[in-house]
C-alpha cells in the first residue's frame, strides 16, 4: 500500500515494515538506509531529511549508507596533505591491521559505543601494546567525529572508554660527568654523534640526517631541517618533529670538531650528509656505535 505525501513517499512491504524514500535537490530517489517498523519512523525520517533540505544542509552523501571503509579512505585523503608522511603511514596500518577487519564493512550509522568497547577490549586482548590501542582508538574518534561534522551520523560511538594506561618508566637523567665518560669511551663518528645529542639537544635521527650545508662556515651553528625515519621498510627523511625548523648553536669545542669532520669525512657535495656507513650510505638508527646499538636519543 502506498500512500501519497506532500513530500517523499511511504509504502508498506509485503514483511509489514516500512520503506521511506524522496527526490533529493540532486533529482535522484533517495530511500532510507533501513526499512522501519512503523508509519510513524517512516514519517519521522522523511521529516529530517526535508528539514535538511529547507536549512540547505543536505547533501547527497550523507544520504547514503557510508561504511567505516569508504569515509575512511575520503578522511585520510582529505587529511593525508597536512600530515607528516611518518603519521601517515602508521595511520594505514593502524587502519589495515586493527580498524578495518572489524568495522570496515559496516555502515558508519550503525556502530555503536559498546561495539567499540568490545573492539578495544579484543586489542588489548590479542597483546596490541597500549600505545597502538590508544592510537587505534584515537584514530577511530577523529574518522568518527568528522563523520558527525558532515552529518554522515548524529553523534559518535567513540565515547566513554577507557583506554589502557601507558607504562611510566623512570626517566634516566644523565649527568655531565656520564655524558663525559660516554664520550671517553667513544671514538670516530661515535664521540662526534653523541656530543651533537648531549650538547646539541638533536634527536638521533636529525644527527643522522645532518648535511654539510646545515653546519655554519665556522661550526658554531647547526640548522636542524631533516629528521630520519622508517617508512614502509625503507628510509625516509622528513621534517623535523612537530614540523620544526630550528638552528642550534654549539660549544666552541664542538665546533671546531664538526669543521675538522667536514674537511676530512664529508662529500664536498653541499647536501653530503655527515655521518655516513661503509660505501657512503646513509648511517641508519639500527647502525652501531663502538658496538652499541644508537639508542641515545
Amino acid at each position: 500500500m502506498t500512500k501519497r505525501r506532500r513530500f517523499g513517499s511511504i509504502r508498506k512491504l509485503p514483511s509489514g515494515r516500512w520503506q521511506a524514500g524522496y527526490v533529493g535537490p540532486d533529482g535522484l530517489r533517495h530511500n532510507a538506509p533501513t526499512t522501519m517498523p512503523t508509519r510513524t519512523d517512516a514519517a519521522r525520517w522523511l521529516s529530517l531529511a526535508e528539514s535538511q533540505i529547507m536549512r540547505g544542509t543536505w547533501s547527497a552523501v550523507a544520504q547514503e549508507n557510508v561504511t567505516v571503509r569508504q569515509w575512511s579512505e575520503l578522511w585520510l585523503a582529505a587529511a593525508d596533505p597536512h600530515l607528516k608522511r611518518t603519521t601517515a603511514e602508521v595511520y594505514a596500518s593502524l587502519l589495515r591491521l586493527s580498524i578495518l577487519p572489524t568495522f570496515g564493512s559496516r555502515a558508519l550509522r550503525d556502530v555503536r559505543p559498546i561495539e567499540v568497547g568490545v573492539w578495544l577490549g579484543a586489542l588489548i586482548a590479542e597483546g596490541k601494546s597500549p600505545s597502538w590501542c590508544r592510537k587505534a582508538y584515537r584514530l577511530m574518534a577523529q574518522m568518527m567525529a568528522s563523520a558527525v561534522d558532515n552529518e554522515l551520523i548524529p553523534a559518535s560511538p567513540c565515547r566513554g572508554h577507557r583506554l589502557p594506561r601507558l607504562p611510566e618508566p623512570e626517566p634516566q637523567i644523565l649527568t655531565m660527568e656520564d655524558v663525559e665518560r660516554l664520550v671517553e669511551c667513544s671514538t670516530g663518528l661515535g664521540r662526534l654523534v653523541i656530543q651533537l645529542l648531549a650538547y646539541g639537544g638533536l634527536r638521533i635521527g636529525e644527527v643522522l640526517s645532518l648535511r654539510r650545508n646545515d653546519i655554519s662556515t665556522g661550526g658554531q651553528l647547526v640548522r636542524v631541517d631533516e629528521r630520519q625515519a622508517e617508512l614502509g621498510g625503507r628510509l625516509d627523511y622528513d621534517s623535523p618533529k612537530s614540523h620544526q625548523h630550528r638552528s642550534v648553536a654549539v660549544p666552541e669545542f664542538l665546533a671546531v670538531a664538526l669543521v675538522a669532520h667536514l674537511a676530512q669525512d664529508v662529500g664536498s657535495d653541499s647536501s653530503a650528509l655527515l655521518f655516513t656507513a661503509l660505501r657512503s650510505s646513509p648511517w641508519v638508527l639500527g647502525d652501531r656505535l663502538n658496538g652499541q646499538h644508537a639508542v641515545l636519543a
